[in-house]
């Protein structure tokens, strides 16, 4: 019959599909029909056989656990040098899987952090570990009984010398190693070294951990140890005289991805993004930079920068028309609603806002058509206009600025702009200059903000 096995194959998991069926329904087989029915109508897949038989000649690859109940003539067991898993035994609270001596865990010291292993933790460190090699053991029994005429097992070791070295030191000339070795043994390659060793056919290793030949047993089944230090491609690989040529499209792709380089890679470091009052002339920054007095010589432990901070936070949170009557008893009422801290009160100079207020420019914003405090703000500013250093190529780029204008306001129809400054200055155009740039971007801001021209920036 034309693919007889095949057919045979999936009979035989049709029968599985229905055993299942019947194990979590008692509908029978009319139930099963109307299941098989209603997968079909669904459009469901059913796994098919793949169609290999019991018997075909082929090399079938599978884990341990899925070649339970299987024979074959010759089986190879790979990766027997690979560590076995004991990650679970480095948890600080471990369970004891035999529930006989409950949960351990490790003790924390809180004052200096320390982390050691108590009686309780390691009882049940042991225990897992115990239970765990024993699986290991049972697993690889089942790998080595699946094989019915050779059994090839491999193994690789960093340092395989130093392996068979500390294996036969720890046999101490006994013929069989003790539980306690197996337990310790970190893979299943440790652990046929250990039983091994004194096979007669296993000289090779006796060689290696330079012990006697004296204790040497013949059981009834031979043995070939090979150790390989390189294996040459040439034993398994073939010239193919019919090359495939490479494919030109995928090699040029490949190589414009490897060959990428970024556009903007000039420009990393400058910021994308920065606050208005960072915007300055970059011969002020170094001009100023040494100028600040240090915190021990600052009256009152407050230094200028704090004490300005203070003055502007009055001018933002203050009721004008108040505090041009008296400064003082404003400070007080801001203090008692808690919109200005005692600390701010106290190092807010109250000198200077008495002549903010009576100054000309208080009496133009008092007079203006339309006044406006703390105008936030995120405009987006060509590069070449905050760094002068900036590539040309790159000088239109945009960053983002924001910020807060302090007071905007209108007369006669047209914008002006005020930031306030509590710098100590000779006149008004040395501060203009000392914070040009802040006063071009609040500009800016206002002009996009009021969509009309400004007129000053004060």
């Amino acid at each position: 019959m034309p693919d007889g096995d095949t057919r045979r194959l999936n009979l035989l998991l049709l029968l599985q599909y229905a055993e299942k069926y019947e194990s979590n329904s008692d509908l029978g087989l009319s139930g099963f029909v109307r299941y098989l029915t209603r997968t079909r109508d669904s459009k469901s897949s059913i796994d098919s056989s793949t169609g290999v038989s019991e018997y075909a000649d082929v090399v079938r690859i599978m884990t341990i656990h899925a070649s339970k109940g299987l024979e074959f003539p010759v089986v190879i067991i790979a990766g027997c040098g690979k560590k076995m898993n004991t990650s679970s035994l480095t948890d600080s609270l471990i369970i004891d899987p035999a529930a006989i001596l409950g949960a351990g865990m490790k003790r924390i010291v809180a004052e200096t952090g320390r982390v050691f292993e108590t009686l309780q933790h390691r009882a049940c460190r042991l225990s897992i570990r115990d239970s765990e090699r024993a699986e290991e053991l049972r697993v690889l029994y089942v790998a080595m009984t699946r094989a019915r005429e050779r059994l090839i097992m491999v193994g690789s070791s960093e340092n395989p010398e130093t392996l068979v070295k500390k294996c036969g030191a720890s046999l101490c000339g006994d013929k069989t190693p003790s539980p306690v070795l197996i337990k310790k043994a970190g893979s299943y390659l440790e652990i046929l070294i250990l039983s091994l060793m004194w096979h007669k056919d296993a000289k090779l290793l006796r060689e290696f951990a330079a012990v006697s030949e004296s204790y040497t047993y013949n059981p009834n089944f031979s043995l070939n140890v090979e150790y390989v230090t390189s294996v040459s491609t040439g034993e398994y690989i073939t010239e193919d005289e019919d090359a495939v040529a490479p494919d030109e499209n995928l090699l040029r792709d490949i190589e414009k991805r490897t060959s990428y380089v970024y556009g903007y890679s000039r420009l990393s470091g400058y910021a994308a993004k920065m606050s208005a009052s960072s915007v300055e002339n970059s011969s002020r920054s170094l001009d100023w930079y040494f100028t600040a007095k240090p915190d021990f010589l600052c009256k009152n432990d407050m230094t200028p920068a704090m004490r300005g901070t203070a003055a502007h936070h009055f001018l933002e949170v203050c009721d004008l028309d108040m505090g041009a009557q008296s400064v003082e008893k404003e400070t007080k009422r801001l203090v008692s609603l808690g919109k200005l801290s005692e600390v701010e009160a106290a190092a807010a100079d109250k000198k200077m806002l008495e002549r903010f207020f009576e100054s000309n420019l208080f009496k133009r914003i008092k007079n203006a058509d339309k006044i406006y405090r703390e105008q936030k703000f995120t405009i987006a500013v060509p590069l070449g206009e905050l760094n002068s250093d900036v590539p040309k190529e790159f000088s239109s780029e945009k960053a983002v600025v924001q910020g807060v204008i302090d007071c905007a306001f209108f007369e006669n129809g047209e914008t002006i702009v005020v930031d306030y400054k509590t710098d100590n200055v000779k006149d008004e155009e040395e501060l203009k200059r000392r914070y040009s740039g802040q006063l071009s971007i609040y500009k800016r801001a206002a002009e996009e903000i009021f969509s009309q021209p400004v007129k000053e920036t004060l």
